[in-house]
């Protein structure tokens, strides 16, 4: 009877352990999932911004913002030339 009992003792403890470990198991599924969904986001936005910059619009707007470039027909007016 004693044995019996044992057993059954074990054999609860072991259930619940492996409950636990399940439980745990699938919140790290759960969080991986997520991580790889942002991650394959960012790749996406990743993947829009190379095709972006590769564009002749993005090129004729950094040559204006950092380089000053215009183009020939243009003029260019600042506030410190009118004073």
């Amino acid at each position: 009877m004693v044995v019996v009992l044992v057993m059954c003792g074990v054999l609860t403890y072991s259930t619940g352990r492996a409950k636990a470990e399940e439980r745990e198991k699938t919140r790290l599924k759960a969080g991986t999932e997520a991580e790889l969904a942002s991650e394959e986001e960012r790749q996406n936005e990743l993947e829009e911004e190379t095709a972006y910059r590769q564009t002749k619009s993005y090129i004729e707007r950094i040559a204006r913002e950092k380089l000053g470039l215009v183009k020939p027909d243009e003029v260019i007016l600042r506030g410190d030339d009118a004073e």
